[in-house]
């Protein structure tokens, strides 16, 4: 009895009499699932991408935006969604999330500097925009000639250093000591399990080495 009462599933009765599944309400609303516009600045570009009343970079208007869906709360999620617009040899200097829409006549609305996972969580909990935006602001051109140095940061942290999200390569090979990948290219016949208590534990103390040589 105590067994199939832990195996049962949560359920929480409804102000009309009905019941639901407790477990299966909180796994639906555990997918992360959020539309939102990013906008990404070239500071080369200087005249297009920078409001000419308060001189800060652009979020409505500017020349390079895009729409998406995060599927997750990371810095690398946005930077993912934004990876086809970026010009090649670019990378991200800083992010920016917008809290509430910007109030006219400025077009440029309150917004938070996000530079962590956990901050990312924060920001889509508590910002109040219609639409939500993200701002992408990138490094400075490093074969511009003459070299034009990023603006120092602000106090509240460092810029991310270029190749903080390079796509992760990867790489589709066998395992080192995969012996029935071996044992077949050699066309050779499939190795038995051990059958005596010897050879079997011969077996596994090979196995174990396989494992921590990799």
């Amino acid at each position: 009895m105590a067994n199939l009462a832990a195996a049962a599933p949560a359920v929480e009765f409804t102000p009309d009499g009905g019941s639901r599944n407790a477990d299966a309400t909180r796994g639906a609303d555990s997918t992360f699932r959020r539309s939102v516009r990013l906008f990404v600045v070239d500071p080369g570009r200087r005249a297009p991408v920078v409001d000419a009343v308060s001189s800060e970079y652009k979020w409505d208007g500017g020349p390079s935006q895009c729409v998406a869906v995060m599927r997750s709360t990371t810095l690398q999620e946005v930077v993912d969604k934004i990876r086809q617009k970026l010009p090649a040899g670019r990378t991200v200097r800083t992010i920016f999330g917008a809290l509430d829409n910007a109030v006219a006549p400025s077009i440029i609305p309150d917004a938070t500097r996000v530079q962590s996972d956990k901050e990312v969580e924060a920001f889509f909990e508590l910002t109040c925009s219609r639409l939500i935006q993200i701002q992408v602001i990138l490094h400075r051109d490093p074969n511009l000639v003459p070299l034009v140095a990023d603006s120092p940061p602000s106090e509240d942290g460092a810029y991310f250093a270029p190749g903080s999200f390079d796509a992760v390569d990867e790489y589709d090979y066998p395992a080192k000591n995969s012996d029935a990948i071996y044992r077949n290219l050699a066309a050779m016949a499939k190795r038995t399990f051990p059958r005596t208590d010897v050879a079997f534990k011969e077996c596994k103390l090979k196995i174990c080495k396989w494992i921590k040589r990799q």
